[in-house]
């Protein structure tokens, strides 16, 4: 016979309770690192490479990804596009360079 549980997860295998227990608790913790991060770092009006207040979305918190230290807060696009560069500044320093030599002129300086 099977136990009842009040989590809607009667029925299902052990592996897969813990499975969905693991997540649950991983969501718990990412949810105290974010108040804890918003407690020792006050975020700013604006991301901090571009400089622009985000209209929808909130900042995210940018980190690194070895130490998970924080390094500040940015933009959803500023963040994509670090991300995007695998936080290497050798490749964000190149795609710079190629985009001055290509000529493009950028809408509007950061900052």
């Amino acid at each position: 016979m099977l136990r009842q549980r009040s989590d809607g997860l009667a029925g299902r295998r052990a592996a897969d309770v813990a499975a969905v227990e693991r997540r649950r608790l991983s969501k718990r913790a990412t949810k105290r690192r974010k108040r804890e991060r918003a407690a020792t770092h006050p975020r700013p009006l604006g991301c901090e490479i571009c400089g622009q207040t985000p209209k929808e979305r909130a900042l995210a918190s940018d980190h690194d990804h070895a130490t998970g230290a924080f390094r500040g807060w940015l933009c959803s696009p500023c963040n994509l596009g670090l991300g995007s560069f695998r936080d290497s500044p050798l490749a964000l320093r190149a795609a710079a360079e190629y985009i001055e030599l290509a000529g493009a002129v950028p809408a509007k300086e950061p900052k």
